[in-house]
């Protein structure tokens, strides 16, 4: 999600963005960012690299949209990592569910941070006028009232041999692709495609697997006795 720099404030933008207390405010966000296992210093680095060019792009002006910022950041890192723990074999189907859970928790949180630094450059509405617009909006009660835990995200729905669904707990009946598919980014169109085209040629083969093992017409009938006629 990108936010726009607007001219007004991009001298403010830049003074903070040389300033130490952003550096030492990035400084303790490289000890929140998860790091995994067997991971080497050199990835690490890019991890934290990419951390601060993230709070940066958010183009904070003063310590609380940094605070802002990092958490937001925080939060895609912690997201990005339960769902790698989620796709891992070592993790059984309880702890596969648990952990997508939190990770699309945490993605929210990401998203609800750079929604709210976004509404900085928003046109202002006056209170009332805006009221009546939010009423006047289609689905606007629908909305409100949706309590559904990962609300508007797409979901893979993975399928066996056979082309029947297999259930989102059943951790352990996908394939690597269908996993990352189902407990990755519900966005990435790539995991999708490389997970379904799997899908389509495990069909396709267990089509040829049941053909080959139906009984013929001759089998059915028995051999034929040539002395029968």
């Amino acid at each position: 999600m990108n936010i726009a720099s607007p001219p007004s404030t991009t001298a403010a933008q830049a003074e903070f963005a040389a300033s130490d207390l952003l550096a030492h405010m990035l400084e303790d966000m490289a000890d929140a960012i998860p790091v995994r296992p067997a991971e080497t210093p050199e990835r690490t680095a890019h991890r934290h690299n990419a951390a601060r060019a993230m709070v940066i792009g958010m183009h904070p002006v003063d310590a609380v949209e940094a605070a802002i910022a990092i958490a937001a950041t925080i939060a895609f890192f912690a997201s990005a990592s339960l769902h790698s723990r989620a796709t891992s074999p070592s993790a059984t189907e309880h702890e596969a569910t648990n952990l997508t859970h939190v990770a699309m928790a945490e993605h929210r949180a990401f998203n609800t941070g750079v929604r709210d630094l976004n509404k900085r450059y928003a046109p202002d509405e006056p209170p009332a006028r805006q009221r009546a617009s939010e009423r006047q909006k289609p689905g606007a009660d629908a909305e409100a009232s949706d309590t559904s835990p990962i609300p508007h995200l797409p979901q893979f729905q993975p399928r066996d041999r056979y082309g029947k669904p297999i259930p989102l707990y059943r951790f352990r009946d996908m394939t690597r692709f269908q996993r990352l598919a189902t407990y990755g980014d519900p966005f990435d169109k790539a995991a999708w495609d490389l997970a379904t085209e799997e899908e389509e040629v495990a069909i396709a083969e267990q089509k040829v697997m049941d053909a080959a093992a139906k009984p013929t017409e001759a089998t059915i009938e028995g051999p034929h006795d040539p002395a029968a006629g």
